[in-house]
């Protein structure tokens, strides 16, 4: 299916054992023909969660940045599912009910959320250790920095994503080799920035890690998502991307080598 039909960009090659996914749902620039943009009024009520049109600039040209160093580190390669379609018609980032208004638009949706549901499915039928773990970072952008001046945001919807993980190392964020003490070693101003801190209640996860993550039941729990959420200094050029990249990548990559 070519891109303009909706495919997600799916940079997933050979058959290397993988156990790292990364997606990216608000990058897309596709303009699904005679649709409109999204209407807030056609959507159920039960649908309370933000309702934003405006994608997030660089993301994907991000993720795949952060993939590319990742499979250079380990010599493995990575699974990247990044959503084509813009925003303004779809919210990959939303439950189906609440993602769209218009039909036509929900191949986009089904065929970028199969996609992650088989990568990690077959992720799990390669590895071989009793109780492995896949992990999951879903790639978002914000426009600043919070009021805190942290500039990446760490989501696991306050835990609940990463239970499994948590289980077994109740410290694993934040530990010498922790996720979010590796990323402020590295010098990106994170938070939750100490064990005890509470998530951003605006960035703390959407339905992608509730639907991927330890709760969500894919895998028995043993995928552990999260979502980072990196402010557009990081992200607005080039020469940010590749460094941001580089950074992000590395601390992944010694978090994750510790549990797969």
């Amino acid at each position: 299916m070519s891109k303009r039909e909706g495919s997600s960009h799916n940079f997933i090659k050979g058959n290397i054992k993988k156990q790292i996914i990364l997606t990216c749902p608000h990058d897309g620039h596709v303009i699904p023909f005679g649709v409109p943009p999204r209407d807030r009024s056609k959507l159920p009520d039960s649908c309370d969660e933000p309702f934003v049109l405006k994608g997030d600039l660089n993301t994907s040209k991000l993720t795949a940045a952060i993939a590319k160093k990742i499979s250079g580190l380990r010599k493995k390669d990575v699974c990247v599912e990044i959503g084509t379609i813009k925003r303004h018609y779809c919210d990959l980032n939303r439950c189906e009910e609440c993602a769209f208004d218009d039909l036509r638009v929900k191949n986009f949706y089904r065929k970028y959320h199969n996609s992650i549901s088989t990568q990690i499915n077959k992720m799990h039928s390669n590895i071989k250790k009793k109780g492995g773990f896949s992990f999951h970072f879903d790639i978002h952008g914000m426009k600043r920095p919070n009021e805190s001046g942290c500039e990446l945001l760490v989501g696991t919807d306050n835990g609940k994503s990463i239970t499994k993980l948590l289980k077994r190392n109740p410290n694993a964020l934040f530990d010498k080799n922790g996720l979010i003490r590796l990323l402020i070693n590295n010098k990106i101003p994170t938070c939750p920035s100490k064990k005890g801190d509470e998530e951003d209640p605006n960035f703390d996860g959407g339905e992608t890690i509730k639907r991927y993550g330890s709760l969500g039941g894919m895998v028995n729990g043993f995928n552990q998502s999260f979502q980072l959420e990196v402010a557009f200094k990081l992200r607005n050029n080039d020469r940010k991307i590749e460094d941001t990249a580089n950074k992000i990548a590395r601390c992944i990559v010694k978090f994750c080598d510790q549990y797969i």
